[in-house]
């Protein structure tokens, strides 16, 4: 998995795939995860947790160990396990940095520095 860096203006970003160009705007408040199928010279074809593809330039690529939630709704816990305290909810699609793995848990950080665990079932 790897993330894109954060923007906070729309980046026009005009790739050249093998038939044609593709136009695309990357309009980003934080981290947006992706799984990259293949890597052509600078650019990434990436697919994101949405099932969404395109294009992105390398300069733009972050190897931050990142997550994204996939469930409508995860409690972000206190500690590894479901007996530690609900810090507080997050819907789908929000990210975070990875900060360790324990278990089926993982310790994760939210760019607005908040932190808590996750279970991994919580996440793509």
């Amino acid at each position: 998995m790897l993330s894109v860096l954060q923007f906070h203006q729309p980046q026009p970003t005009y790739v050249q795939g093998r038939e044609q160009i593709i136009k695309f705007y990357v309009t980003l408040i934080n981290i947006t995860l992706f799984l990259y199928l293949k890597k052509t010279n600078v650019w990434y074809h990436f697919r994101d947790f949405e099932e969404d593809e395109g294009w992105i330039h390398e300069s733009l690529v972050n190897k931050t160990p990142t997550v994204i939630t996939n469930s409508a709704t995860a409690n972000i816990r206190s500690g590894p396990g479901t007996k530690n305290k609900i810090l507080f909810t997050v819907d789908k699609g929000i990210p975070f940095k990875i900060l360790k793995r324990k278990g089926k848990w993982i310790h994760i950080q939210h760019a607005d520095g908040d932190k808590g665990w996750i279970h991994k079932t919580l996440v793509w």
